[in-house]
């Protein structure tokens, strides 16, 4: 991932600042304002009237509210929990995340104090008790668990670039920070059992690294594109080589055997997520003239767009959509796919809306205008994002991310999946992940 210092990337990172820079265009008309309201959102309070059955959605969300705060929040509303209170000047929270198994949450902490300052990676139970705290040398802005609930690994700008580290034994009595590595932008996937990393790092570096800093090359080719994968059973890596031009090749490694099978040729960058149970990937590609989603002639030129999932183990891939994507989330069971695409309506702000594939056709739902903080922090790096953080509910039958109404910026709503059920605000924030459990 990218850090608030930005170099040029080839072409994934004019992904990113094409987001960062442009946002704030998809926020700024009474026309998007009237498209919000379509969404059936009633009011930008928490008191909203919620609708029945929302008390039955399992998990609870996790939000950085309009204050700044992390809170953890019922799907309905109800049992509102502070777990760590922002104070301008003294204590910032940054970024959060779940545990896989659902018991911790982590985030970064700003402490400053009698003219000192102090990061940290703070844990603690949902209910705020079990806290942990370990000394991190900068404010992390990404924090993703391994896979066993054990280690958190954090990034953050440090220098020029982006610093990458491990606190090991996160949950334990005495966790340690361990600064690993550094670079721009950075990416990386956890391996299974929690001890071994596979990093993408700048445009010609993939390794795996461990906790203690050894590092073994994996490819020495690789191509452009974000975050690569580690599959759940730990014996395949999926990555992006480079080509002649602007060909690319998605590409599994299988580990053991040493063994590349290509999977998918594409022309331009590559973006790629796996389903949770590690059978199917999803990608798009895009090439340099289809980069700038906020670029309002884009549709007239974009092409060869839209996301395709393919089966690991038969080949067979699907088109499931045609729109350009900004970017897309699995349901825990891998059987839907959430698609965030931009809405491009002649000179009018550029609104989004969700198309939901489920395996058998995709549902198009209203358009909506996108936070700030949606299009900032999680769209640009949403490949990295996909593999710690979770918008949908444990059971797949809504998702959660905010959004701007009138008069009430980044607002978080919870939306069904059900057709007909509509979605609803539970409170205001800039962030929000649900629990896996």
């Amino acid at each position: 991932m990218t850090g608030k210092r930005r170099r040029p990337w080839l072409l994934a990172v004019l992904a990113a600042a094409a987001f960062t820079t442009l946002a704030a265009s998809a926020c700024t008309s009474g026309d998007a304002s009237e498209a919000v309201t379509r969404t059936a959102v009633s009011s930008a309070t928490p008191d909203v009237d919620i609708p029945p059955g929302a008390e039955t959605l399992p998990g609870t969300l996790l939000i950085r509210d309009e204050r700044g705060n992390l809170v953890t929040v019922r799907p309905d509303g109800t049992d509102r929990l502070t777990l760590a209170a922002a104070s301008p000047g003294r204590l910032q929270v940054s970024q959060a995340a779940w545990s896989p198994d659902g018991s911790r949450v982590a985030w970064g902490q700003r402490d400053q104090r009698d003219g000192s300052v102090v990061t940290r990676v703070v844990t603690s139970a949902p209910g705020g008790g079990e806290r942990t705290e370990a000394e991190v040398p900068f404010l992390p802005f990404y924090l993703s668990w391994d896979p066993t609930s054990s280690h958190v690994a954090y990034l953050g700008n440090q220098g020029d670039g982006v610093g990458f580290g491990v606190v090991e034994h996160a949950t334990g009595s005495v966790p340690s920070a361990v600064s690993l590595d550094q670079g721009q932008p950075y990416y990386f996937s956890w391996g299974p059992g929690g001890d071994r990393l596979l990093i993408h790092e700048g445009d010609d570096r993939l390794e795996e690294i461990a906790l203690d800093g050894a590092t073994v090359m994996v490819d020495g080719r690789p191509g452009v594109f974000q975050a690569p994968v580690w599959t759940p059973d730990g014996r395949t890596q999926l990555f992006v080589r480079r080509g002649a031009g602007l060909r690319q090749t998605i590409v599994a490694l299988h580990r053991g055997r040493g063994r590349m099978r290509d999977l998918a040729g594409i022309e331009g960058a590559g973006f790629m997520t796996l389903s949770p149970d590690g059978d199917t990937v999803a990608y798009q590609a895009l090439g340099p003239e289809e980069l700038d989603l906020y670029d309002r002639e884009l549709p007239a030129r974009a092409e060869d767009v839209g996301v395709t999932v393919l089966d690991l183990a038969t080949g067979r891939a699907e088109r499931v959509s045609t729109e350009i994507a900004a970017a897309w989330y699995w349901s825990p069971d891998g059987s839907r796919l959430a698609v965030l695409e931009p809405v491009y309506d002649g000179d009018g702000p550029i609104l989004f809306r969700w198309r939901l594939w489920d395996g058998d056709g995709t549902e198009v739902g209203p358009t909506f205008t996108a936070s700030f903080s949606l299009l900032q922090e999680t769209t640009p790096f949403f490949s990295q994002y996909a593999q710690s953080w979770s918008m949908w509910s444990p059971d797949g039958k809504a998702f959660a991310f905010p959004l701007d109404l009138p008069g009430a910026p980044d607002t978080i709503v919870v939306q069904p999946v059900d057709a007909g059920v509509p979605a609803y605000a539970v409170g205001r924030g800039s962030f929000v992940a649900w629990s896996p459990v």
